[in-house]
């Protein structure tokens, strides 16, 4: 699914790279956190969200790798 995170790893700053490694995954984290946490009482509606993220991530990954790709050479 990331398939521009190695070559984005190599040719980075430093810097760069320690951002993308350490801060990507926790914002991430948090936002969902963040929407579980003001839904808590509907737990319907938790599991509705859930469920619709995991799918759009799914579809979205899915996409991104049955699409050809093009190459310039």
């Amino acid at each position: 699914m990331y398939s521009w995170l190695p070559e984005t790893y190599d040719e980075a700053p430093p810097a760069v790279t320690a951002l993308l490694a350490a801060v990507q995954f926790n914002c991430a984290l948090v936002c969902l956190i963040g929407c579980c946490r003001s839904t808590a009482r509907q737990p319907e509606l938790v599991s509705t969200e859930l469920l619709v993220i995991g799918l759009a991530s799914m579809v979205v990954s899915t996409v991104s790798i049955i699409a050809p790709t093009t190459s310039s050479d």
